[in-house]
């Protein structure tokens, strides 16, 4: 995330990360306002919730394989979102991409598992 330029304010970048299993994923300036959040909702069996509040960085180490959701708490109704994949889009893509969210954030990770989709198609993964 980099919430300290305007042009990114309300953007998580990336929007779509794949990751291995174990690898670490840097969060930078949750500040202010933009606190980021797991979705539960979009979040794989028996991994534990995050929730980041004023932190400039957080690093946090995914190890269960599946599809990940993540929003800024404050913003996730302007798209500030991304979606995390550890290492396949299976086991639980069938179940987040049924998450009860509001419509706008419902809309744009609806167009993140499509781009997800084809990425996977493309490289083969």
């Amino acid at each position: 995330m980099d919430a300290l330029t305007p042009e990114n304010f309300y953007l998580l970048v990336a929007t779509i990360c794949r990751v291995e299993s174990g690898d670490t994923i840097h969060f930078s300036n949750s500040t202010d306002n933009h606190m980021i959040k797991s979705v539960r909702s979009m979040w794989s069996d028996g991994t534990e919730p995050m929730d980041i509040t004023q932190q400039e960085i957080h690093i946090i180490k995914l190890t269960k394989p599946g599809v990940y959701g993540f929003c800024c708490k404050v913003h996730s109704q302007r798209s500030m979102i991304a979606l995390v994949v550890v290492d396949t889009l299976e086991p639980n893509s069938a179940e987040t991409k049924t998450a009860r969210l509001d419509d706008r954030a419902k809309y744009s990770f609806a167009k993140l598992f499509v781009r997800s989709e084809k990425d996977r198609k493309a490289f083969g993964g």
